[in-house]
């Protein structure tokens, strides 16, 4: 398992180099290099890139926009290995791929070792390409697709590690937070969410952090549905503190939305806080 200190491209979040490197990394390159790593195979034909990313340009002006673009990332590329490689009419993925948050998302993810799993949520900063432009309409759709595939897939494997990591009662508190902190990121309105962290929680026998994020629900669906939660999780609510009775704190303060409401309740007894440009297409 790499340190995410070896981790050079970043593609969750804000894209970005954590290398040193020349020049300014293209935005288009960011979105070439997640649609390599994305597709089946890891590899695309040329012309289905080019039309992609230029879509409303003619055929002979969106290879020349490719080659150049190319070109840009070869120079601005801060490793000795080939990122991506020229395979007659394709490009697929280089060596150096294996570099991204991407790659090692989507290698940790289905690790029989839970500390793997638990460090591919971790490299996850927020949605894929976050910050940048959608482009036309075909390449809207691929954004569509692929952040909604990249979220699911994440929030999926934080309900299996919750399950996993408290299932004897031994995971740190900080530890639950940091997984829910990432996942409410995401997808701020996902009553399972909640639903899962409230049975982490359970389990793990943190009546208090129950409560709170219970609290926390409550207020999200108040002002996001104008609804209340749904009954099965108010009985789990019930039923987990019924097993041992406390008086739960009341939360106070009112964020503006869930992932400020789940850090803000770090902040105060008893959840300790735990750590956590707009770039355009050219």
């Amino acid at each position: 398992m790499k340190p995410e200190s070896d981790i050079v491209l970043h593609l969750s979040g804000v894209p970005h180099m954590a290398k040193p490197m020349e020049g300014v990394f293209p935005a288009k390159g960011y979105i070439l290099i997640a649609m390599l790593l994305l597709s089946s195979g890891k590899r695309m034909s040329r012309q289905a890139i080019a039309t992609l990313l230029w879509e409303d340009a003619p055929e002979g002006k969106a290879s020349t926009n490719l080659r150049q673009l190319l070109a840009r990332i070869n120079r601005s590329w801060p490793q000795d290995e080939p990122i991506f490689q020229a395979q007659g009419a394709n490009l697929v993925v280089g060596p150096a791929a294996d570099r991204s948050d991407l790659a090692e998302i989507a290698r940790w993810r289905n690790s029989k070792v839970l500390a793997e799993r638990v460090a591919a949520i971790h490299l996850v900063k927020g949605d894929l390409l976050a910050t940048l432009d959608t482009g036309g309409n075909e390449l809207s759709q691929w954004f569509r697709g692929e952040r909604e595939r990249f979220r699911q897939r994440v929030l999926s494997l934080g309900d299996d590690v919750l399950m996993e990591m408290t299932r004897f009662a031994r995971a740190q508190k900080n530890e639950i937070e940091e997984i829910g902190e990432r996942m409410l990121m995401l997808e701020p309105e996902r009553e399972e969410t909640f639903r899962v962290l409230i049975e982490a929680y359970g389990r793990n026998n943190n009546l208090e952090a129950v409560s709170r994020t219970f609290e926390l629900l409550k207020a999200m669906m108040q002002r996001e549905f104008n609804a209340e939660p749904k009954a099965e999780i108010v009985g789990l609510v019930r039923r987990i503190l019924a097993n041992n009775p406390k008086p739960s704190a009341e939360v106070n303060h009112q964020p503006a939305d869930a992932v400020g409401e789940f850090n803000a309740a770090k902040e105060s007894e008893p959840w300790p806080a735990a750590g956590f440009s707009d770039t355009r297409l050219s």
